[in-house]
């Protein structure tokens, strides 16, 4: 389901998420894809719907709250999705891509200079990650425009 769901076939994902669930309502990973997939059609009320399932099961699901700060990111929601992926950063503060969309969403908040901490923290845990590289460039220039 999870798979459908990256593929941009969000209904096909939909139908065998819920079927899966059907069969065992504990799957945290089954109510995260059902989100990725409501979320990739543009439903953003019906993902966060699925997002607190999955955190029912498990309040400490890093995944999941990542995955919540990026469906309010897209809603505009930046102040929320930054305290919702750096509660994901706590539970696991080795994920890069959860630094680097910290950095992204600060960076498009205008705090340019905290958003530069999280891209510098993407390049210690990976240093050929060329995207946090141009994106640390880039907030770089725009902390020095007045």
């Amino acid at each position: 389901g999870g798979l459908l769901a990256r593929m941009g076939r969000p209904s096909s994902a939909v139908d065998v998420l819920k079927e899966a669930l059907t069969i065992d309502s504990t799957l945290k990973g089954a109510y995260l894809n059902l989100s990725i997939a409501f979320d990739s059609a543009g439903r953003p009320i019906e993902a966060e719907k699925w997002i607190r399932h999955a955190l029912k099961l498990d309040p400490d699901y890093a995944d999941a709250h990542h995955q919540w700060a990026i469906t309010l990111f897209r809603q505009g929601r930046h102040t929320e999705a930054i305290q919702r992926v750096k509660h994901a950063i706590k539970q696991n503060p080795t994920s890069s891509s959860y630094h680097l969309n910290l950095g992204t969403f600060l960076a498009a908040s205008k705090k340019y200079r905290e958003a530069i901490n999280a891209f510098q923290k993407v390049l210690e845990l990976e240093p050929r990650n060329t995207l946090a590289r141009d994106y640390l460039r880039r907030a770089r220039t725009e902390a020095k425009k007045p």
